[in-house]
């Protein structure tokens, strides 16, 4: 019998990724507001590009540190109820970051501790969202509902960083992060509603043997190890460009808060355009050529936008920056979730998320050398890498047959 096709848009049609997508389009608003704030206060606090890169790395350095270990709890206990204990600590963590600012009380080294707690919380939060993603669709809406997942995060990608940029004038940095924990009543009430029954994982055999049994299930499948390959060289090298923005945007282009918030913004319409066209289509063929292909023009458009000094350009290549993000992380991911058992899949997927640590390793080698040479320098080097480096990754990964799905 033939395969059966994929509906566009097919993810809508069930009630409990509706939920879910729906709460993460406000709550994750909230966290780009935030976001956005956050760094303005640190530019404020310390006038240094090197903070905010060492912000970034403390955001996600949690990752790189526990992030196995997340995903060994996100295959031990019951997905829905990790979602809901995350969200409320992250509700808290903004609640207190206000307080501290309205109270006059933040320093630089409560931002880092806060920024610590945050990292924590999402390192296990994030690699749980993606792997409930299989049980909420049929499999044949799978990347119909990943390019949907990933169309929520940059609609709030475009929104959240605007309506920030307005909010730091208008509110100032402490009212950014009240709108934030207010946020996440959406995704709370959201995943309260989903109808899932509770998970029952397998008894457990210790921690470090879990991790390990993952590392090597990833080593061994030459598809899943040359997949995070690719996606850990575009996040090293590519995507701390956001960390320097306030940079670009005061200093280079001379726009303002406001036009900050702009150039957050740009790379979310890139990846939102391009995300609807993935879950329209519901199915790519040579996935692997799409990976390649995305991964190289990201650091071709990223080189481009280092060497461009008005404002007209410098956008339009921040939506094309955007564009090739989103495809290798939902080609990507796809390619992951279609082969990973469900035993494996949170070990998995918290080595795909560990691209979020890597970035922020990559912003602390990108904040040195803007320091010392300039913000356009650092950006146009870290492009050459992902460019150059996707182009050599690329023989390994095109020459190889994907594994029979899991079943």
């Amino acid at each position: 019998m033939a395969p059966e096709t994929p509906r566009s848009f097919g993810a809508l049609a069930s009630r409990n990724f509706r939920l879910l997508w729906s709460g993460s389009l406000l709550s994750q608003t909230g966290d780009f507001i935030q976001m956005v704030a956050q760094y303005w206060l640190v530019l404020e606090l310390t006038n240094s590009p090197l903070w905010l890169g060492v912000i970034g790395f403390c955001q996600a350095a949690p990752r790189l540190v526990l992030g196995l270990w997340g995903g060994v709890l996100v295959d031990r206990h019951d997905r829905r109820r990790l979602l809901l204990w995350t969200q409320l600590i992250a509700m808290l963590q903004a609640l207190a970051f206000g307080l501290l600012i309205s109270t006059g009380l933040i320093t630089l080294g409560l931002v880092v501790l806060l920024v610590l707690i945050l990292g924590v919380v999402n390192t296990v939060h994030q690699t749980t969202r993606l792997a409930l993603i299989p049980a909420l669709v049929e499999p044949p809406a799978l990347m119909s509902a990943i390019a949907l997942n990933s169309t929520a995060f940059n609609v709030t990608r475009i929104a959240g960083p605007t309506i920030g940029g307005l909010l730091v004038g208008w509110l100032g940095v402490a009212g950014c992060m009240y709108v934030n924990a207010v946020s996440f009543l959406a995704i709370l009430v959201s995943v309260i509603l989903m109808d899932l029954p509770l998970w029952q994982p397998g008894k457990g055999r210790g921690m470090f043997a879990e991790v390990r049994e993952g590392l090597l299930y990833a080593w061994r499948e030459r598809v899943v190890v040359r997949v995070l390959a690719v996606t850990a060289l575009v996040a090293f090298f590519g995507l701390p460009y956001t960390r320097f923005l306030p940079v670009v945007a005061r200093d280079i282009l001379q726009i303002g808060a406001e036009g900050y918030g702009l150039l957050m913004a740009m790379p979310g319409v890139g990846a939102v355009a391009m995300s609807l066209v993935l879950a329209y289509r519901g199915e790519v063929r040579g996935r692997e050529t799409w990976l390649i292909a995305s991964a190289a023009g990201f650091g071709g458009a990223l080189l481009a936008f280092s060497f461009a000094r008005v404002l007209g350009l410098a956008l339009f290549f921040l939506v094309a920056v955007g564009a090739m993000q989103i495809t290798v992380r939902t080609v990507g991911n796809t390619l992951l979730q279609e082969i990973v058992p469900e035993a494996l899949r949170g070990r998995i997927m918290s080595l795909f998320m560990l691209d979020t640590g890597l970035w922020s390793l990559g912003s602390l080698a990108v904040g040195g050398i803007g320091q010392a040479f300039g913000i356009p320098a650092a950006l146009a080097l870290s492009s050459l890498g992902c460019l150059v480096g996707s182009l050599a990754l690329a023989p390994g990964l095109l020459r190889l047959h994907r594994p029979a799905e899991a079943r």
